[in-house]
């Protein structure tokens, strides 16, 4: 199961719509992926319910995810006391910090971060989180590229779990170099 995650922003506690344009564009992205990615693998998208982080110990996307993440095995699949599936998180900018934070938190077997918004203090996932692939563009000036790229050193250092991928001169925005951000995301969900 690849469960795709919007971005937000460091504060607002306004509630998130389906026609913002974060929350559309990662929804088109996770279709534009369909056709990539095994026919196996169930792909959904997850709205968050509030636009931005708020909080430094709860944040309310890392709440949200732990409503799914929590949630008994059987509730993935619609089938009470079926197995859990195999779960990634595809996470674009505040999406990818918070799949980054629940991977900390639960179990979370991959993780696809694209052009997170990664701070020093964030955690990293925890043992069964067994790949994290960093996807960023090398034009952004919204997140740190130069994060990314560290924390996949340290990943793959540390754990033997990461591995950056930059795009060339794509910026923050997805719909800049669409064709390669969802090549990098249907080769890391092929692997």
């Amino acid at each position: 199961m690849a469960v795709f995650l919007h971005g937000g922003s460091p504060r607002s506690p306004r509630l998130t719509h389906p026609w913002q344009l974060s929350v559309l564009s990662v929804s088109v992205l996770a279709r534009s992926c369909l056709g990539g990615i095994s026919e196996d693998t169930a792909v959904g998208v997850i709205r968050f319910g509030r636009r931005g982080w708020n909080d430094a110990v709860e944040p309310h996307p890392v709440l949200d995810l732990a409503e799914l993440l929590g949630a008994p095995p059987g509730i993935w699949l619609g089938r009470p006391g079926g197995a859990r599936p195999e779960v990634t998180l595809v996470g674009h900018s505040m999406g990818g910090r918070a799949a980054l934070w629940a991977a900390a938190r639960h179990r979370v077997d991959r993780l696809v971060l694209l052009a997170p918004w990664l701070e020093s203090s964030d955690p990293i996932p925890g043992p069964d989180t067994r790949e994290v692939v960093i996807v960023h563009g090398t034009g952004d000036a919204v997140t740190s590229p130069q994060r990314s790229a560290a924390l996949a050193d340290r990943l793959a250092t540390t754990r033997g779990v990461g591995q950056f991928v930059p795009l060339k001169g794509a910026t923050h925005w997805l719909v800049d170099a669409w064709g390669r951000w969802v090549d990098a995301i249907t080769t890391a969900l092929a692997d």
